[in-house]
């Protein structure tokens, strides 16, 4: 393959390397090609350029395959694709469905992260569909606001999520008006507040005795500037 001359104006092309480790064999082979350009369809360019295109454990595998062991390009596809096809994980709606929003986990961030986990999931579900899974991992009292919505996309998912998140709340002042709204709900903290209390009120009387008594004695009670000057302030 190195005797291989090079097509007439053939530019060796920068490509994207894949290490064995993470990535998707498919892919490459894919993206590969498509760099190639114009020069895409010659498969013994093909083979004479795939090496420069891997790097690390894959490229290893390729210099430690057996001379003659590879006679086509279809062959070198095939025996690349066996050895790295379980580099990238498949997503399926299985795995979706463990995805949870966990404590502490705002809102919004938890539909982003799961939006972008379900966007390699590739098969054949509606999007309305991963929009249900992705509620059913949310926190029950973020779920009890958006469940009975319209949500037939991410999009709006997310729009719905961006109004009930923690830091929008805060912004919108929400946060204090839920726990006003929440204390003046439980009567007996609002009662208790506002109510008279009897034992006080019997009392009452003699409280204000003391309190007179206690204004009347000299030398208790402290101004916040001398006493002519209050004298002073009082006469204008």
């Amino acid at each position: 393959m190195l005797s291989y001359p090079y097509p007439e104006g053939y530019t060796v092309p920068k490509f994207i390397k894949f290490d064995g480790k993470q990535g998707n064999a498919r892919e490459h082979v894919v993206r590969f090609i498509e760099t190639l350009g114009i020069h895409g369809s010659n498969h013994v360019l093909r083979l004479r350029e795939f090496s420069k295109s891997l790097t690390d454990r894959a490229y290893s595998w390729y210099v430690n395959l057996a001379p003659n062991s590879v006679r086509s390009w279809e062959e070198m596809v095939n025996k690349f694709h066996s050895k790295f096809f379980q580099v990238a994980e498949k997503v399926t709606t299985l795995m979706l469905c463990k995805e949870k929003q966990q404590e502490g986990e705002d809102i919004l961030d938890y539909v982003k992260r799961f939006q972008d986990k379900a966007v390699d999931c590739h098969e054949a579900v509606e999007e309305s569909y991963l929009v249900q899974i992705c509620l059913e991992g949310a926190l029950s009292r973020y779920k009890m606001f958006l469940v009975n919505h319209k949500l037939p996309t991410f999009s709006t998912l997310i729009e719905a999520a961006r109004n009930i998140s923690i830091p929008h709340a805060q912004e919108s002042g929400f946060k204090t008006s839920y726990k006003t709204s929440f204390k003046s709900s439980r009567g007996p903290i609002v009662a208790a507040a506002s109510a008279p209390n009897t034992r006080n009120s019997q009392r009452g009387g003699h409280r204000g005795q003391k309190r007179k008594q206690y204004d009347g004695e000299k030398g208790n009670v402290s101004y916040p500037c001398g006493i002519e000057e209050v004298k002073a302030l009082v006469k204008e």
